[in-house]
């Protein structure tokens, strides 16, 4: 009998020590890299949403490749770069103003005297005043004079004799001197008139207009005021005039 001849049987090389090849290196550097990419995505997008006008920062991780062409065989193999990004904040900025604007204007304080409505004159004589002292005081003459009844004193009107106006007269008391005086400054503000004190003790002011004059004055709580159509010292001796009638 012929000898059996034994055919050694092929071993196949282990793979898990058999280098690899350029080409096999390189695919394993690929799949490291898309799953390195892949974890970062999962990462940021299980993190919170950034509130509000914060910062969030995203992470990127690079995989580098040694020699070998396997990766995470150098030391600080991953670089993490931190890109800021900031989101619009969606409430109102803090430089808007909230409450009314500081350069709104403010209302003016009102007035401390108000005239009375103006009542109808009627035919009548003056009790403070007469035509003849009107007509001496403004050189001119009277053709009529009439009254705007009123408390304690009538409004006094005198009319020249050609029908046009000649002077009004006003005898006001009040409970206080501020009143007074404010009645005072409603006829001759005090930026517009001139300081005057006539008579004696009384104080206010004058002032040219286009249709004459105006000159008023007041004492404790009392105070006269008189328009005339001629200059300002025919509307002073109408004051005091009045003011000697009245025994104020």
């Amino acid at each position: 009998m012929a000898p059996t001849t034994r055919t050694a049987r092929r071993t196949r090389p282990d793979r898990s020590t058999a280098p690899r090849s350029a080409a096999g290196r390189a695919a394993i550097a690929r799949r490291a890299l898309i799953a390195a990419a892949l974890a970062a995505i999962v990462v940021t997008g299980c993190s919170s949403s950034p509130s509000a006008g914060s910062t969030a920062v995203s992470t990127t991780t690079t995989a580098t490749t040694s020699a070998s062409g396997l990766p995470g065989d150098v030391p600080g193999d991953s670089t993490t770069t931190e890109t800021p990004s900031t989101t619009e904040p969606t409430g109102p900025s803090a430089a808007e103003p909230t409450g009314p604007s500081a350069a709104e204007p403010t209302p003016p304080p009102a007035t401390g005297y108000q005239p009375p409505p103006a009542g109808e004159p009627v035919d009548g004589d003056c009790p403070f005043l007469t035509a003849q002292q009107v007509a001496d005081d403004t050189g001119q003459r009277i053709g009529q004079t009439l009254i705007v009844p009123g408390d304690p004193q009538p409004v006094c009107l005198f009319v020249r004799s050609d029908g046009g106006d000649l002077a009004t007269v006003r005898a006001l008391s009040f409970a206080t001197p501020d009143e007074a005086a404010q009645a005072v400054d409603y006829y001759l503000p005090r930026d517009q008139s001139s300081l005057e004190t006539k008579p004696d003790g009384w104080s206010g002011g004058s002032l040219r207009t286009d249709d004459g004059s105006i000159y008023g004055v007041s004492k404790g709580g009392y105070a006269v005021i008189a328009t005339s159509n001629v200059m300002t010292v025919a509307a002073r001796r109408l004051v005091v005039d009045a003011i000697a009638g009245l025994g104020w």
